[in-house]
């Protein structure tokens, strides 16, 4: 990838893990918080919070402004919560997925799942003080985004439905209830599970910077067509992918019997899948009008061909 696009992912990537820590700080001999902060801080692409700043950030004039990273009230700073409240709903879904009567999964980002760390009870407890968390997050930048003529209200609309029964919550319903019906309800069911936060973190900051027409409807687009691809990666590298790169067992899918696209498709229908979603993303993009045109087309891409 072009180092200009790795530079400024690692920027952004550095502002929600340092807003991350300032949120959720240690609480020495607090089981709850160590399980909690062992889930959220404990590695992560922050491709969701990334996501979301790239639309924000240059919706307020294209930079990386000061108060982002100092943890300020400005838009950056506002921006800042709606994203980590994004990457802890993201970490409380990584913890119930994990769990064994979910995915029944012992390892995550290298290191063994939370409820292998910490036990099943608290393991549980964490993922949902993460949900609440994430709430707290986004109710907490309403009145600064009042103020500066932001809409955070609508912006806590979209990442709201994109985390429950419409979205992530209902998806994962639907897997374990077994989709049926071969590649469309699969890819609905992926729509739901994975691609509905990952295309709020690119349609809610829009919201928030009261973006309209055209160019938000080309964003979310983008972001329909993002939220896709990556899960589509992510199904290959469970079957083509290496434990030690990815930081969880592969071959996973295949041992639980899941129907994935993979396994309708094969390895390089997939792959024909991912290039022509990673089309349709750079088509969004040239109906964008400008927003987010210098980040997102290099993000779509390392998100279809990343490794990890």
């Amino acid at each position: 990838m072009d180092s200009g696009f790795l530079g400024l992912y690692g920027r952004y990537r550095g502002i929600v893990d340092d807003a991350l820590v300032r949120m959720l700080p240690e609480i020495p001999g607090d089981a709850l918080r160590g399980a909690m902060r062992y889930a959220l801080l404990g590695g992560g692409k922050r491709v969701r919070g990334v996501a979301f700043l790239a639309v924000a950030m240059g919706g307020v004039g294209g930079g990386v402004a000061a108060d982002a990273a100092e943890g300020g009230e400005g838009p950056a700073g506002v921006a800042v919560r709606f994203a980590c409240a994004a990457e802890m709903a993201h970490a409380y879904s990584l913890i119930h997925d994990d769990l064994p009567c979910m995915d029944d999964d012992d390892m995550r980002r290298g290191k063994p799942s939370c409820h292998v760390a910490y036990g099943e009870a608290m393991a549980l407890l964490a993922g949902d003080a993460l949900q609440s968390k994430a709430y707290e997050c986004m109710i907490g930048a309403l009145a600064p985004s009042i103020g500066l003529g932001l809409d955070g209200e609508a912006c806590a609309a979209v990442l709201g439905a994109a985390i429950g029964e419409a979205g992530m919550v209902g998806g994962q319903a639907r897997e374990m209830a077994g989709v049926g019906g071969g590649l469309d309800a699969t890819l609905a069911m992926y729509a739901m599970k994975t691609g509905a936060l990952l295309e709020a973190c690119v349609t809610a900051p829009a919201a928030l910077m009261k973006v309209d027409g055209a160019g938000r409807e080309a964003l979310k687009a983008y972001g329909r067509a993002f939220g896709l691809l990556y899960q589509l990666r992510d199904d290959l590298m469970d079957v083509v992918g290496d434990t030690g790169r990815m930081g969880k067992k592969v071959g996973r899918d295949e041992r639980k019997g899941k129907v994935t696209v993979p396994t309708i498709l094969g390895v390089e229908g997939t792959e024909k899948r991912i290039k022509d979603l990673l089309g349709d993303a750079m088509d969004a993009l040239a109906r964008a009008g400008g927003l987010g045109t210098g980040f997102l087309p290099d993000l779509a891409e390392y998100a279809a061909y990343r490794d990890a």
